[in-house]
């Protein structure tokens, strides 16, 4: 299912759920958190196979049945966020939280992205409003990005907090403007330090892309990692995140190389996601280079 319909879908199901009985008014507490399993944790994106309150309220039981995490990535609501955190009662707010509820009902813990970027086609916005620049110098899309991420924070204290998927797509398509994006990620970091320093901030980047793997945008030889691209948000980066679809490259699984993952076990010191001992997964999916989190879409 396109993944916007599927978001425009989830917010109308959600919404109808918050009118009736279904879910409590507040976040259920956890009763213990996967985050204090000693071992590798398992998480997926929410998509209902199909469009029906039954096929939500069964996904996410499923979800609970087989992990850990649910990732929630959220486009950013420029229109209600530029002139501040509260966002007068913007709707998304509300999703948000239905869907925390659900996710927390399963027993299972919330990795969360702002994402500014069409999910589909990282070299674009999603849903700027009509007459915004597209640009991370924009001062509406910078206050917008800010202040919606401070009122996630604040709302929903997310332990694992995201600020933008694949961004190296964005970088290798708008040179010119990633800059701005940089700089806007470590405003925000510094921002969400103030206020929450134990919050894990990162961003994602795209691992086959970054192989110069996508001759399109390629900036070097295959294989040939372009590393420049995640160190230059060090030290404010406090996990190396990556995304991976193997299977847009390779006939199968036994034709990925023995050692594609491996090359981040020398570059960051920071816990890869499996031990140094086993072989990564071969089958698409994010991986987060610290609490050994995977989670598939």
């Amino acid at each position: 299912m396109n993944r916007r319909i599927l978001a425009a879908f989830l917010a109308l199901l959600l919404a109808t759920l918050a009118c009736g009985t279904e879910l409590p008014q507040t976040i259920p507490t956890l009763a213990s958190s996967p985050y204090d399993l000693d071992r590798t944790l398992y998480g997926f994106f929410p998509s209902p196979p199909e469009i029906s309150l039954d096929s939500v309220m069964e996904t996410y039981e499923a979800l609970g049945q087989h992990g850990d995490v649910v990732l929630l990535q959220q486009n950013i609501p420029w229109e209600y966020f530029v002139g501040g955190s509260n966002g007068g009662e913007a709707q998304v707010i509300k999703d948000i939280r239905n869907q925390y509820i659900l996710a927390h009902q399963q027993g299972l813990e919330v990795i969360f992205i702002v994402d500014p970027l069409n999910g589909l086609d990282r070299r674009q916005f999603a849903g700027l409003p009509d007459g915004w620049e597209a640009s991370f110098a924009n001062p509406q899309v910078r206050a917008a990005f800010t202040n919606f991420t401070l009122r996630v924070l604040r709302e929903f204290e997310p332990r694992y907090l995201g600020l933008s998927s694949e961004i190296n797509t964005y970088h290798d398509t708008h040179p010119e403007d990633f800059p701005n994006y940089l700089s806007l990620y470590n405003e925000v970091y510094a921002l969400i330090k103030a206020e929450a320093p134990e919050t894990q901030v990162f961003v994602t980047f795209q691992w086959d892309e970054l192989n110069n793997l996508m001759p399109s945008v390629a900036r070097g030889d295959p294989y040939e990692v372009n590393w420049d691209q995640v160190e230059q948000f060090e030290p404010g980066l406090d996990l190396w995140v990556i995304s991976s679809y193997p299977y847009f490259l390779f006939p199968g699984g036994a034709d990925i190389p023995a050692d594609y993952y491996s090359p981040l076990l020398s570059r960051t010191s920071k816990p890869w996601p499996w031990p140094r001992a086993a072989t990564p997964p071969s089958r698409s999916g994010r991986f987060a280079a610290r609490n050994r989190t995977r989670w598939t879409t």
